[in-house]
C-alpha cells in the first residue's frame, strides 16, 4: 500500500481519499475527546504540557485488516466546540474544517521513524511486539507558522510503502 496525501471529492480525510484512489474499501472507528497530549505533541502545538487538546484517535481498516492507528491533536483555542469534536467532520475532513475556522494549513512537516510498536499499538494493529512500525508525525502549519494539527500515524512496515513528492523551487530568471 502506498501512502499519499490528497483529498478526493467526498472524502472525509486523506486516508479515505487514498484508499478509495487505490480501489479498496476502508472503514475507521474514531474516539474523540479532550485530553492532555503527549509532551512532545504539546510542544509542537505550542501549548502548555498540562493543557488539553481535542484528540481524534482512529483505527483504520481495509476490509477486516487494521492498517494503521492515527491520533490527531488540535489545540483547544482552535478546536474546542467545533465540528472537529464531531464524529463526522464532513467533506475534506479536518483540513477543510480548520480552513473554514480561519486556520488554513499552508505547510506540512512530517518526520518518519521506524520502531517497535508499544504493547497497545501491537494489539490494535494485530502484529507481534517484535515487528516494526512506521511512526509518521504529521504537522499542519498555518501561514504564520502556527501548528494547528499534529497527527501521529502508526502503521506496520509490512503493509505500507511510503512515497513523497514535492515541487522543486525554480530559480528566478
Amino acid at each position: 500500500m502506498a501512502f499519499f496525501f490528497g483529498l478526493a471529492t467526498g472524502a472525509r480525510g486523506a486516508f479515505a481519499a487514498e484508499i478509495a484512489r487505490l480501489g479498496v474499501t476502508s472503514s475507521a472507528s474514531t474516539v474523540i475527546g479532550r485530553e492532555r497530549p503527549p509532551k512532545r505533541v504539546a510542544q509542537i502545538l505550542g501549548i502548555h504540557h498540562a493543557a488539553k487538546a481535542v484528540v481524534r484517535a482512529r483505527v483504520m481498516r481495509t476490509d477486516a485488516t487494521v492498517v494503521q492507528v492515527a491520533t490527531s491533536y488540535f489545540p483547544g483555542d482552535v478546536a474546542f466546540d467545533t465540528q472537529l469534536e464531531q464524529q463526522d467532520t464532513g467533506d475534506g475532513g479536518s483540513t477543510s474544517r480548520l480552513a473554514e475556522l480561519g486556520h488554513q494549513q499552508t505547510r506540512i512537516r512530517e518526520s518518519v521513524d521506524v520502531r517497535p510498536p508499544s504493547k497497545e499499538e501491537a494489539e490494535a494493529l494485530g502484529v507481534s511486539a517484535d515487528r516494526l512500525v512506521y511512526e509518521i508525525t504529521h504537522v499542519g502549519l498555518t501561514e504564520s507558522g502556527k501548528a494547528v494539527e499534529v497527527c501521529v500515524h502508526v502503521m506496520p512496515v509490512t503493509l505500507w510503502s511510503l512515497s513523497y513528492e514535492w515541487p522543486i523551487d525554480q530559480p528566478a530568471v
